[in-house]
């Protein structure tokens, strides 16, 4: 079975930690004499130290830099689609018509809601 002793520094994995587990993106950050610092990228990145000889259930695939990078490219398309929705769930719409601003407000930018699908 693989142990996090297995993972090169800096370079990106796709692992199972155990069985049960989903498939989660991990990179070694730094090694000491019996640790290594791991950075998981999953739903929410955490980072933590594990012992060496600790064991990983599966080391799926060695990631490319072309894969990392693909992957930041969606995540940053998903932020950016995640960035357009308040925290309701509702979609900001800029409102340019001129009408709907009233003199104190000219110069501020007026949104209206519309129901995220």
């Amino acid at each position: 079975m693989a142990t996090f002793d297995n993972l090169e520094i800096d370079q990106f994995y796709l692992v199972k930690v155990l069985e049960s587990d989903k498939i989660t993106m991990v990179q070694a950050g730094m090694t000491t004499e019996k640790c290594v610092f791991v950075y998981e990228f999953a739903e929410e990145d955490t980072s933590y130290w594990k012992k060496k000889d600790d064991t990983i259930f599966e080391i799926i695939e060695e990631m490319t830099d072309e894969m990392v990078e693909k992957y930041e490219e969606l995540l940053l398309e998903e932020f950016d689609d995640y960035d357009d929705f308040d925290d309701d769930g509702f979609e900001y719409e800029e409102d340019e018509e001129e009408e709907l601003f009233t003199p104190e407000e000219k110069g501020s930018t007026k949104k209206k809601h519309k129901k995220k699908k």
